[in-house]
């Protein structure tokens, strides 16, 4: 009798396996929709509501597990997702707190910013638990996105007077500049935008847009540091040395540049500089450096038109190596450069003021209304410590410390720079796109380097 029941039990562990493989197939695919959705496709509306397809499927993949808990998923796995959704509901609930002290003691006008970063926050930790299930996810694919983002940023930087009517209109709907005054400013079309002396990349804010390239670049880099990726082409990996450095100082993205300089060594190292000679790595740097300078000034060349744009972006980056004595040099350096220079305390001041007020659970997201202590919006302290700081108080804080430690800092050190530069300079937290896609990868690159520590195959 035990023979037979050992051979059902065998074909149906196999079977259990079957279905959990193909499963993961799935849950890649929509892994893959979701980076390209997130990175690569404009913003969609219906009924000028903004939506994109990706969060209906994280949606349906939460729903999915909840109804039939995965085959596959092993207990550390889980506590793995367990502890990263409490950290998320611990700064979520503390800004909610927050929240309610706000409207205790001061007017608030508006909830809207508050719904929108609680749902930020929920579509954060849904991306980490489809990274997890995603185990198939084809690490290659990122090269394959990296250079679909080049491709389009570069004809949105330099081809911007060739684009087709329809793609700007993609890209930049009309009705978005009638509906928020864009007028106002000068900006009568959308093409007017997309044409000013600064290249605004594919997303409206050049920070934003280098942000976005950087980061696919940044999951390159960390999938070829632990072992999981391989890219045999010297001329796809050249390009991704060279392509997002010139990308970023054509959008005159200062903290972005310093970001794509750090990768771009981290890139050398890994793809050229192992396993090679002094002679070699001579001759690599060289090329690589020769390559850079040759193809921003080829692309100055052919576009006259671009050509003071550039030499206006290029003195942006150059800026930043000015040393605070010339900042304080009287006429030394313009009010720009100094406000460059400093800013990531530029708005320490306000931060600190409205931190005070509740400084262990925060003062959630709201501003307060007109004539209350002007506590204003939470979204433009272009600093995501202060931004958590304020917003979650000290708890929140920890816990985003916590995650970043934790969950972050094991792939590679690397993997702070979007929080170190990004996040004290611009925002990571709250370009959506972005950080979605990030926290997708870090539960991927966990996910694999788990069954990889197990003794598996990385998927």
């Amino acid at each position: 009798m035990s023979a037979p029941s050992d051979a059902v039990s065998a074909s149906r562990r196999r079977d259990a396996g079957n279905s959990a493989g193909v499963l993961t197939l799935k849950f890649s695919i929509v892994g893959l929709i979701l980076s390209v959705d997130q990175m690569l496709l404009p913003m969609f509306h219906i009924f000028r509501s903004p939506y994109k397809i990706s969060y209906l499927l994280l949606g349906l993949w939460a729903l999915y597990r909840v109804a039939y808990p995965q085959p596959g998923l092993d207990r550390g796995t889980q506590r793995d997702f367990l502890r990263f959704s409490a950290l998320i509901a611990g700064i979520v609930i503390c800004a909610l707190l927050g929240e309610a002290w706000l409207a205790l003691n001061h007017p608030v006008l508006t909830y809207t910013e508050t719904l929108r970063s609680v749902q930020l926050y929920v579509l954060i930790v849904l991306a980490f638990g489809l990274g997890q299930s995603a185990r198939a996810f084809k690490l290659n694919w990122l090269v394959w996105l990296v250079y679909a983002y080049i491709f389009l940023s570069l004809l949105f930087i330099y081809g911007r007077q060739y684009l087709p009517t329809a793609l700007i209109d993609f890209y930049y709907p009309p009705w978005a500049f009638e509906s928020r005054r864009f007028g106002d400013y000068g900006f009568l079309t959308n093409i007017s935008f997309v044409n000013l002396d600064r290249p605004r990349g594919l997303f409206g804010n050049p920070n934003n847009s280098a942000l976005q390239m950087n980061v696919i670049s940044l999951f390159i880099y960390l999938a070829l540091r632990n072992g999981l990726l391989r890219i045999s082409s010297t001329c796809v990996a050249a390009g991704i040395v060279v392509l997002p450095l010139v990308i970023t100082v054509s959008l005159g993205s200062i903290g972005e540049a310093v970001s794509s300089a750090v990768l771009a060594i981290g890139h050398v190292h890994l793809l050229f500089w192992q396993n090679s000679g002094p002679l070699k790595r001579f001759a690599i740097v060289a090329v690589l450096a020769l390559s850079t300078g040759g193809f921003i000034g080829w692309f100055v060349q052919v576009q006259d038109v671009d050509a003071n744009t550039f030499t206006y972006n290029l003195n942006r980056i150059i800026s930043v190596a000015d040393t605070y004595n010339k900042l304080v040099e009287a006429g030394a350096v313009s009010g720009s450069k100094a406000r460059g220079f400093a800013r990531p305390l530029l708005t320490f001041d306000v931060a600190y003021e409205r931190f005070k007020f509740s400084p262990v659970f925060g003062s959630g997201f709201s501003a307060s209304a007109s004539g209350a202590e002007p506590f204003g919006d939470t979204r433009y302290f272009h600093n995501d410590w202060f931004y958590v700081a304020v917003t979650s108080g000290i708890i929140g804080l920890i816990c985003m410390l916590w995650i970043v430690i934790k969950y972050c800092l094991p792939l590679g050190i690397v993997a702070l720079l979007p929080f170190v530069i990004s996040g004290t300079t611009n925002t990571l937290l709250l370009s959506i796109p972005t950080v979605i896609f990030y926290f997708f990868m870090v539960g991927v690159l966990r996910e694999k380097l788990r069954r990889v520590a197990a003794g598996g195959s990385p998927g």
